[in-house]
């Protein structure tokens, strides 16, 4: 009797297992994703110039790795340039992956070591 019920309690919760559905994607993994393939072309054009040499999405922040030692031989106007407009990039495709969100996006710029050299915010 005891061994009936063993059997009939496992196929129980095998039938169980089987159907239940697999747990829903992560939504906030599939967002994060979606906007570093739409950085992704963008911070490619500027490794090519040796500035940048990554990034990370987190939230609202986009965090821009570079090489200080090229970052500080840039002139002031190249560094505001680079640093609004990817602030203006990053706001931008941030808005259109959260339609009715609103936050203050941020651009956090860090240096090889994560130490912060500058960072921009906007509120959209």
């Amino acid at each position: 009797m005891t061994r009936a019920f063993t059997i009939a309690a496992s196929f129980a919760i095998a039938l169980v297992t089987a159907c239940t559905p697999p747990p829903p994607p992560d939504r906030g993994a599939a967002i994060a994703q979606a906007e570093s393939a739409r950085l992704s072309p963008v911070v490619d054009k500027l490794k090519k110039a040796g500035v940048v040499t990554g990034f990370d999405v987190s939230g609202n922040q986009l965090t821009i790795s570079v090489d200080a030692e090229r970052w500080s031989e840039q002139d002031e106007v190249a560094e505001d340039q680079l640093k609004s407009d990817l602030l203006a990039k990053w706001s931008a495709i941030w808005r259109a992956n959260h339609p009715r969100g609103h936050a203050r996006v941020r651009v956090r710029f860090q240096n090889y070591y994560g130490e912060e050299i500058a960072t921009m915010e906007k509120a959209v």
